[in-house]
C-alpha cells in the first residue's frame, strides 16, 4: 500500500526535471544578471532587461518541457509495489533497505521536494485569492470614491490628447469626488479615473493625461496582470516576487521618461505633481496602475529623472536587446536543466544495484513480449484448487530477460495462491523477448509482468470465507473423505487468532517492498487438533505465504465434534 509519504515522493520525483531544476537554473541566472544591472542604467534599460529576466523563467519551462526528455519515471524513488504495475517495471532492483531496518520505501531528496512541492501549490492558491480580493476591494474602493462618468469637456481633451499620441483604442475618463490618486485599469476597454480636483488646475491635468495614456499606448495593464499571474505561479521563489516588485517601479520610471521625453513638459512641475500624489492615502495593492507609489521610493523615481537628460536605447535596440536575453535564457535554462536533470538519469547509469552490474532495469530498447500479454493470458491455464476455492486476481512476476530473449530466474513477488502462482511462473518461463539493447548492444534487462487470472462466468463456486477464522460457506454439514466442512462444535484456535499474529515474524522482502494484506490458508484439523495438508487460497507474495503457512502448521486446535465424536474438520485463517 502506497503510504502519503510515498506520494509525496513520488510527486517530487516526477517535478523534479519539469519544474525544479529549471527554476534553480534561473534563479543562479537571474541573481547574476541583477548583480551586474543594480540600478545603473536609463529606466527604459532597466524596464527592458528586468521584464526579460522575469518571462525567461516560464518560457525556460516551456523549452525544457519542448527539449526530448528521457520519461519522467526514471526519477521515481523506490516505492511499494504496486497491486497493478505495467510490463517492464522495476520492483526490488529499487528497494535498498536492509532487512533488518525498518522499512523505508521513499528517498528523503524526493520526499523534500515533494513537500515543498505541495507547499508551492498552496502557495500559489492563497496567492490566486488575494488577487481575487484585491480585484473586489478595488471595485469597492471605487464605489466609495463616487467615481462617475467626466464632463464632456474632459473627454474630448482626453481624446484629442490621445489622437496625438497615436491611440487606435478609446479610452474612457471618469473623474472621482474624493481624494484619489490617477489610475488606470483595463486592457480593451481602457478607463482613466481622475480626482476631481485636477480640473481646476489645467497644467497638472495635462500631465497626469499624459501620464496615464502613455501606460495605455504601452498596453502596461495588461503586462502588469501577466506578471502578476507569474508571481501566482511561481511564489515559492522569493526572488520572482522581488523581481516583479521592481519592475512596477520601473514600470512607472520608464513611463515618466517617455513623458518627460515630450518637449512640452516641464521636468520640475511633474515631479512636484508626483511629490503631492505620494501623500495620498490609496490601496496598498490594487490591480490598477497608480500614478503614485510608496513614499520610500518617491526619492529614488525623482533622483532617476535626472537620468532622462541622457538618451536611452532607441526602440529597436532595446527590442533586439530584451528579446536576446529573453531567449538566451530561456534556452539557458531549459540546457540546464537537460544537462543536470535527464543526463544523470540516463539509461546507462541505471543498473541494478542488487543486481551484477551487467543486469539493467532501464535501458534505450526496452524488452518486448513477442505475442504481446494477450498471448501470456491465452496459455494460462486456471489451476483447479484456485477455480474451486474462486481464487481470482494478478500474479506478479519478476524476472530477467537475457541477451538471448529469454527468461531467467522468474520470481512470484505478488501472488494469490491456490497454485496460480506456479502457473504465472510456467507461462513466464515459456514466454519469449525481443532483447533489451544498450548502446545497440543486447543486455540483460530486469523486469515484471502482472499475469491475471480471472474465472468465467459460472466458474465461480461458493468462495473460500476470509473474514472471521474458521467461517466456511452456509449449508448442511458436509463430509468429503471423512473430512467435514462443518459439524455441531467447530474446531478453536488455542489462544486465539491474536496468539498467532503475535507468532508472525514479517518476512524481509515482504518490509522491503511495503507489502501488506491478508493471507487465507485453508487446512484440516485433525482428530487431535493438530493442521494436516494447509495451503495458501489467496496470498500476497513477498514470503509473506510462506510465514502465514509455517505459523498455521505450529497452531495448535481443540478438535471438531461431531455427534459428540471428534473428527476432521476443513477450515480457513486470515
Amino acid at each position: 500500500m502506497m503510504t502519503f509519504a510515498d506520494r509525496l515522493a513520488a510527486l517530487g520525483a516526477a517535478t523534479l526535471t519539469p519544474l525544479w531544476l529549471p527554476l534553480l537554473a534561473w534563479t543562479a541566472l537571474a541573481l547574476g544578471v541583477l548583480l551586474v544591472l543594480r540600478r545603473r542604467g536609463h529606466a527604459q534599460e532597466q524596464y527592458a532587461v528586468r521584464t526579460a529576466l522575469l518571462w525567461a523563467l516560464p518560457l525556460g519551462l516551456l523549452a525544457a518541457a519542448w527539449i526530448e526528455l528521457p520519461p519522467l519515471t526514471l526519477w521515481a524513488p523506490p516505492t511499494p509495489v504496486s497491486p497493478a504495475p505495467g510490463p517492464g517495471l522495476p520492483l526490488d532492483a529499487l528497494l535498498t533497505v536492509a532487512a533488518d531496518e525498518p522499512a523505508r520505501t521513499v528517498w528523503e531528496p524526493y520526499l523534500l521536494l515533494g513537500v515543498l512541492t505541495g507547499a508551492a501549490a498552496l502557495l500559489a492558491a492563497w496567492r490566486a485569492l488575494l488577487l481575487g480580493v484585491q480585484a473586489v476591494r478595488h471595485r469597492r474602493y471605487l464605489a466609495r470614491l463616487g467615481v462617475r462618468a467626466a464632463p464632456l469637456a474632459l473627454q474630448s481633451r482626453a481624446d484629442a490628447l490621445a489622437a496625438a499620441m497615436r491611440l487606435r483604442r478609446r479610452v474612457r475618463v471618469r473623474v472621482a469626488d474624493g481624494p484619489a490618486v490617477p489610475m488606470v485599469y483595463g486592457w480593451l476597454r481602457p478607463t482613466v479615473v481622475l480626482p476631481a480636483s485636477l480640473m481646476a488646475t489645467p497644467e497638472a491635468l495635462h500631465l497626469t493625461l499624459c501620464h496615464e495614456l502613455t501606460h495605455v499606448r504601452r498596453g502596461d495593464f495588461a503586462r502588469q496582470v501577466a506578471e502578476c499571474m507569474l508571481t501566482v505561479l511561481f511564489a515559492i521563489n522569493p526572488l520572482v516576487i522581488l523581481l516583479e516588485r521592481s519592475i512596477r517601479f520601473y514600470r512607472e520610471a520608464a513611463c515618466d521618461a517617455d513623458v518627460l521625453a515630450e518637449s512640452s513638459v516641464d521636468g520640475r512641475r511633474y515631479a512636484s505633481l508626483l511629490l503631492h500624489f505620494a501623500t495620498v492615502a490609496s490601496p496598498r495593492r490594487t490591480p490598477a496602475l497608480r500614478m503614485s507609489i510608496p513614499p520610500h521610493q518617491l526619492k529614488r523615481r525623482i533622483e532617476a529623472m535626472n537620468r532622462y537628460a541622457h538618451p536611452p536605447l532607441s526602440s529597436r535596440r532595446r527590442l533586439v536587446l530584451a528579446g536576446g536575453l529573453l531567449v538566451s535564457l530561456a534556452l539557458v535554462v531549459a540546457a540546464c536543466a537537460d544537462l543536470v536533470g535527464p543526463d544523470a538519469a540516463k539509461p546507462s547509469a541505471r543498473q541494478d544495484a542488487s543486481a551484477p552490474p551487467e543486469v539493467f532495469v532501464v535501458v534505450e530498447e526496452m524488452p518486448k513480449l513477442e505475442g504481446g500479454l494477450e498471448a501470456i493470458q491465452q496459455a494460462l491455464r486456471y489451476p483447479a484448487l484456485a477455480k474451486q476455492a474462486g481464487i481470482e486476481g494478478r500474479v506478479i512476476v519478476q524476472f530477467v530477460v537475457d541477451e538471448d530473449g529469454g527468461v531467467v530466474d522468474p520470481v512470484v513477488v505478488r501472488g494469490i495462491g491456490g497454485g496460480a502462482d506456479e502457473e504465472a511462473l510456467r507461462v513466464v518461463r515459456e514466454a519469449r523477448f525481443t532483447p533489451g539493447r544498450q548502446r545497440g548492444e543486447a543486455v540483460k534487462v530486469k523486469m515484471s509482468l502482472p499475469i491475471t487470472f480471472k474465472l468465467a462466468d459460472g466458474d465461480a463456486p461458493a468462495r473460500v470465507a476470509a473474514d472471521a477464522p474458521g467461517e466456511v460457506a452456509a449449508g448442511p454439514p458436509r463430509q468429503v473423505d471423512g473430512t467435514f466442512v462443518v459439524v455441531e462444535e467447530m474446531p478453536r484456535l488455542e489462544g486465539g487468532l491474536e496468539a498467532l499474529q503475535q507468532q508472525i515474524r514479517y518476512p524481509a522482502i515482504a518490509k522491503k517492498a511495503g507489502i501488506e494484506g491478508r493471507v487465507i490458508v485453508q487446512f484440516v484439523v485433525d482428530e487431535n487438533g493438530g493442521v494436516v495438508d494447509p495451503v495458501v487460497v489467496r496470498g500476497i507474495g513477498g514470503g509473506a505465504d510462506e510465514e502465514a503457512l509455517r505459523v498455521v502448521r505450529e497452531a495448535r486446535f481443540t478438535p471438531g465434534r461431531q455427534r459428540g465424536e471428534a473428527v476432521k474438520v476443513k477450515m480457513s485463517l486470515p
